[in-house]
Parts: C-alpha cells; sequence; structure tokens
C-alpha cells in the first residue's frame, strides 16, 4: 500500500475556483492522508503548486489551449511536473467526491501506467450521452474518459509534452484519439491503460456506487444553472465548504461578478432556515421550468437539423435511377 500523500492535479482555471474549492473540501471531509493539490491553470499557463507559486506549463501545451476547457491537454504535462516519479490522481475541477481518494490512489495498477473509466462503461444522463459519448460508444475500438485519471508515472518517462503535441500537429493521432486514449494515441506511445469502475466518474448521475459525481454537462452545472437533478448535493457540499473556512466569500462574489456562478448561489449561504430553503426551492423550480423547456426546443431544433441533413443526403447523394 502506497502511504505518500496523495498527489492531486486539478484541471481549472481562475473561472473554475469555486467549483475547485467545493472538490477539493470533498475529498478532504472523507480522506485522512495528507492531499497535495496541483491546479492546472489553463487561463494562465501556469500550474500552481501545494505551496501557491506557479510554474509555467511546457510551451507546447501552452500553444494548444483554447476552447471551454482550456486547461484539456495540460493533463498530458502531470508526469513531467512528477519528475516522472510516483502516482498522481488527475480529476477536472466540475467534481464532488464521495468517497475515500486513498482508494483510487492505492489501487493495484498491475502493468498498467492509467486506469480510467472505459467509454463504453460510462454512466451518464441521456441527452449528454446522445450528444457526446453515443458517437465514442459506437467505434470498435476501446477509449476512455480522461476527466479522472490514475496515473503510475515512473511508467510514463515517455509521455513527453512535446512530443504528444507533436504527434497531433502531424497527425499520428486525432484530438479525440488524444482525449480518450485511443488505440492511435495508446499504441504511439505504448500505453497500457486498466478499466476503472464506472462509479469513479458518473456523469450528472447519483447512484448508490457513485463514487464520484462529475456535473460535465456545461449547460446544467449547478453552480450556474437551476435544474440539474444533483443539486441539493451540490449545495450541501458548497454550503459546508464555506462552513469550514474552506472556501471564502471573496472567491464567491468574484465568481459572480465573472459570471461563473449564478446569483442564487452566491447567495445561498444567506438563506438560513425554513424560509431560506423555501426560497431556494422556489427560485429553483421556476428557472428549472423555463430551462426545461428551453432544452425541449433545442433539442427539438438539434432533431430536424439532423433530419434535414439526412433528407438532403438521400436526396443528392444518390445518382438518378432513370437514362437520358
Amino acid at each position: 500500500m502506497h502511504q505518500s500523500p496523495i498527489r492531486l492535479f486539478i484541471g481549472s482555471s481562475a473561472r473554475n475556483q469555486v467549483e475547485e474549492r467545493v472538490l477539493v473540501y470533498s475529498i478532504q471531509r472523507l480522506t485522512q492522508r495528507p492531499l497535495e493539490v496541483w491546479s492546472l491553470l489553463g487561463d494562465r499557463g501556469t500550474v500552481r503548486r501545494p505551496d501557491g507559486s506557479e510554474l509555467p506549463l511546457p510551451e507546447a501545451i501552452r500553444d494548444r489551449m483554447g476552447g471551454a476547457t482550456r486547461f484539456s491537454t495540460a493533463r498530458y504535462a502531470i508526469p513531467h511536473f512528477c519528475g516522472y516519479e510516483g502516482r498522481a490522481i488527475y480529476c477536472d475541477s466540475d467534481q464532488i467526491l464521495l468517497t475515500d481518494l486513498a482508494e483510487l490512489f492505492d489501487r493495484d495498477l498491475g502493468d498498467a501506467a492509467v486506469a480510467a473509466v472505459p467509454v463504453t462503461a460510462a454512466v451518464s444522463r441521456r441527452r449528454y450521452d446522445r450528444r457526446h459519448l453515443a458517437p465514442l460508444r459506437q467505434q470498435a475500438h476501446a477509449s476512455y474518459l480522461t476527466s479522472v485519471m490514475l496515473l503510475d508515472c515512473a511508467q510514463l518517462r515517455h509521455w513527453d509534452p512535446q512530443a504528444i503535441l507533436a504527434g497531433l500537429s502531424v497527425g499520428d493521432y486525432s484530438y479525440t484519439d488524444l482525449m480518450f486514449l485511443g488505440p492511435q494515441f495508446c499504441d504511439r506511445f505504448g500505453l497500457r491503460v486498466q478499466d476503472l469502475e464506472a462509479g469513479w466518474n458518473y456523469l450528472d448521475v447519483v447512484q448508490p456506487d457513485t463514487k464520484l459525481l462529475h456535473f460535465t454537462d456545461l449547460e446544467t452545472q449547478p453552480w450556474r444553472f437551476a435544474h440539474h437533478p444533483a443539486a441539493d448535493l451540490w449545495e450541501k457540499v458548497y454550503l459546508e465548504a464555506i462552513a469550514s473556512g474552506a472556501l471564502d466569500r471573496a472567491t464567491i462574489t468574484a465568481a459572480l461578478r465573472e459570471g461563473s456562478v449564478c446569483r442564487r448561489i452566491a447567495l445561498l449561504p444567506d438563506w438560513s432556515g425554513r424560509r431560506g430553503r423555501w426560497l431556494n426551492r422556489a427560485w429553483r423550480s421556476s428557472s428549472a421550468i423555463g430551462q426545461e423547456l428551453r432544452d425541449e426546443s433545442r433539442d427539438r431544433l438539434h432533431r430536424l437539423k439532423q433530419q434535414g441533413k439526412a433528407i438532403a443526403q438521400d436526396f443528392f447523394g444518390k445518382k438518378p435511377s432513370f437514362s437520358p
């Protein structure tokens, strides 16, 4: 068993500070082992070390940052920052832990260098599955959710950030292959991946075997919207984090100003007692109704567009069946 501190890297940014601190608190409340937190700050192009100091991410990583999650490729620099020694866990910031993280950190990896949940085993809500996971499930080869990974850095000495991004640039593997540990990427770096149980990365779903809850759908995250089915659970941990001092009001105020949390969440710590609970539920219910109507309209429009494309392909893609 590994009794060293748990080294945790979190994909984050200035806009993710509320959710990141809630994640860290959710781990600390259930884990007795010392925790070393490293934050991969995509917006700054740096990694914040446990002592608060920052180091620049490798240049190859910084050059490829963009999109909604600017830290995406930074996770491949973790063995580099660990000096290619020991173990590390990677998590996205938009998660909470429901069990002892040491259970994952101490896992027997056998001859594998990485452990992650296979896409074929992933559990998610229907809309997210249909939009994001279904195309990956249809592929013949294996792929993995890299938003939670256990890494044996000593076995990843060949996992050099510059080489990884260079391989992407020259087309050795696709971005999808990189981000989901597809076969071309794994073959290129001789990577062996062990299957994690789905409970280590449940996507917006809570079940009896959920170990880690990942609020991965950007349109339902409970600190920004009112209609997530597990909002009560996240809000409970959020309020506990504030009460414990793990999350301060200044961070919440900054997040509200930047639009990374909604006004209801910023006000929630001041709503106490029965009246506060009623106000929160009433606000959530009214917002959720409107959001559900918008989601339904977007889904209907998406289906119509897909049907239109299919009809157009059927009509224009076939050669005439008659002869002139």
